[in-house]
């Protein structure tokens, strides 16, 4: 646990260049971008923000050192260390865009604004059982370990809209038991892993249209006992292994057009005891000037009973 809590403590760390230019900026209420703003593929000193320092300012700083009420707005850092904040009141917005993480983003049961990863490489995030009053952007994030959003609550949407996430031993993205209020974004995702949402309740729809699984024999998606008070629109999706909605409640329509399903186990899609308000779709996308129709294609069975 890093022990940074005064100005003083930050000082004697001899901060530099770019961690005294992100000082600035989250004194000002303002964004800090190092470099061109991109993620860097590769430690940068030039932009190394070390996880000390990040921590101190996540706190709201000190009476020496206030923090703007907007928080931390950084783009194109390197962030190097272990980033602890598990169990702590984050102060304003959490804006970590385009940011290279050396090691895991640790906040487990920790209260956050608002959080924005988007761009991000990371070498995972745990936080389980945290709060987020509003929503989490992972948007076009790359991850080589799990994203753990087990139990969290979070008050508007989760968005993944592009990411890569990547687990060869188990979920890339565990958002089992989780309350979210909004939509669940998981459109044109690549997941090298499964995708865990059993027990989830989501406010909104659950769109993963586009998203492609490779997971070998594993399960792709699990939404085991699930609940979505919208669509499940899995439209175009591309997987390796099954679809499970076993036990889950839908209120609007689960649709499968054009999904290409092709498991090594017996089954391609389950939904048994399933209870789903709208239509089930499993048909081919309508015709577009212009596009091949792709047929809905399903190795394993598909069960409903």
């Amino acid at each position: 646990m890093a022990t940074v809590r005064t100005y003083a403590e930050v000082l004697a760390l001899e901060p530099n260049e770019a961690e005294t230019k992100l000082i600035t900026a989250c004194k000002a209420g303002e964004q800090c971008i190092l470099g061109d703003g991109t993620c860097p593929t590769e430690p940068d000193s030039t932009r190394n923000i070390r996880a000390d320092v990040l921590r101190y300012l996540r706190l709201g700083g000190c009476t020496d050192c206030p923090v703007d009420g907007l928080g931390v707005w950084l783009r194109g850092g390197c962030i190097s260390g272990q980033v602890d904040i598990n169990l702590a009141s984050i102060h304003g917005a959490t804006l970590l865009q385009n940011c290279r993480f050396e090691n895991c983003f640790e906040s487990i049961q920790t209260r956050f604004k608002l959080v924005s990863l988007t761009g991000s490489s990371l070498a995972g995030w745990f936080a389980q059982g945290a709060q987020i009053e509003g929503t989490v952007f992972l948007c076009d994030a790359v991850s080589s370990d799990t994203i753990s959003l087990f139990g969290t609550t979070i008050g508007g949407q989760l968005d993944c809209k592009g990411a890569v996430f990547s687990n060869s031993a188990g979920a890339t993205l565990d958002a089992g038991s989780a309350k979210i209020a909004g939509n669940v974004i998981l459109r044109k995702i690549d997941s090298y892993g499964t995708v865990h949402l059993a027990g989830a309740h989501i406010g909104g729809q659950l769109d993963g249209e586009g998203a492609k699984f490779e997971v070998g024999d594993k399960t792709a998606l699990s939404a085991h006992s699930a609940a979505v008070e919208g669509h499940v629109l899995l439209n175009g999706v591309t997987a390796s292994g099954h679809i499970d909605f076993d036990g889950a409640s839908i209120g609007g329509q689960l649709s499968c057009v054009s999904a290409q399903i092709k498991t090594q186990n017996r089954y391609a899609i389950t939904a048994s005891k399933a209870r789903i308000s709208g239509g089930v779709f499993l048909n081919v996308k309508e015709a577009q000037e212009g596009n091949v129709l792709t047929p809905f294609h399903g190795t394993g069975e598909i069960r409903l009973n």
